[in-house]
This record gives C-alpha cells, sequence and structure tokens, in this order.
C-alpha cells in the first residue's frame, strides 16, 4: 500500500513539474514571438 501510495505522489509530482515546464515554456515562446514579430 505504502509503495503504491509514494508512487502515485510520484506521478503526481512529474505531472505538475511537467505541467509547469510547459507552461512556462509557452510564456517564454509567447515572449519570443512577441519580441521577434
Amino acid at each position: 500500500m505504502r509503495s503504491c501510495r509514494s508512487h502515485s505522489s510520484i506521478i503526481s509530482r512529474n505531472v505538475a513539474l511537467t505541467r509547469g515546464f510547459f507552461s512556462s515554456s509557452r510564456l517564454i515562446l509567447a515572449g519570443v514571438h512577441r519580441v521577434f514579430a
């Protein structure tokens, strides 16, 4: 049970990191597009 719970917490943390990475990369791409466009 405990290993399964820790595995799910690791997955949720990975999902949060991926979501934050995509949002930050989207903001960076929007800023670059605004600068060069």
